[in-house]
């Protein structure tokens, strides 16, 4: 999972793009017993909440076990865009712009520069011409992980992520969903915060698979 989570284009524009995580128990009989219980709550708050017995997006199996999926989208929509003109001179260099109107019902308003999070994240060479289209309306959600109490940037997420055993702190929404014939209740679990308790390592794998 990099600066753009799973993104591809075959599955949509660039500003739907998420960071998406599959979590599973921890080896540890004590912590894999939490997680557990956690699956447990869950499951009682689907059923307390849900319309249909069709409950999809949070909870998922696999070989008889349990997995919670957890998601938080790489860009969000700004509430008053960056003027065109300021943007391209920011991106060029560090020039000086001046705010415009904008006239739409009310006169708001623009910013005129990029925000340093959006201006320096490290987006992949060959999405760099969608990424800077968007720019202007939106900015970018750093994914929130932490080890020892510092930041862990967006180009180390997936290395540090791995296997490893995880406080995660999340939203739970819901939606009732109706697509042609089918009913269902869409659950997600928005990730606020990611606290590494313990740093992943790689799993070793089975010369006979």
């Amino acid at each position: 999972m990099g600066p753009l989570g799973a993104y591809s284009p075959h599955y949509g524009s660039i500003e739907k793009c998420k960071y998406r995580m599959t979590c599973t128990a921890p080896d540890d009989k004590t912590l894999s017993d939490i997680f557990r219980h956690g699956i447990e709550i869950f499951k009682t708050l689907q059923d307390s909440i849900a319309k249909t017995s069709n409950h999809q997006s949070l909870l998922n199996s696999k070989q008889d076990e349990d997995h919670i999926i957890v998601s938080l989208p790489v860009f969000e929509k700004r509430d008053v865009p960056i003027i065109p003109h300021a943007y391209l001179e920011d991106l060029v260099e560090n020039k000086k712009s001046k705010s415009v109107f904008f006239n739409d019902n009310d006169q708001v308003k623009s910013k005129s520069k990029l925000d340093m999070i959006t201006k320096n994240y490290p987006v992949p060479s060959e999405y760099k011409e969608q990424f800077n289209a968007i720019a202007p309306s939106y900015s970018v959600n750093e994914l929130p992980v932490y080890y020892e109490n510092k930041f862990v940037a967006p180009h180390s997420t997936t290395k540090e992520l791995e296997n490893a055993v995880v406080e995660l702190h999340v939203a739970i929404t819901h939606n009732y969903m109706r697509r042609e014939s089918e009913k269902f209740d869409s659950f997600n679990a928005n990730i606020r915060e990611i606290f590494i308790l313990v740093p992943g390592s790689p799993k070793s794998l089975s010369p006979y698979k």
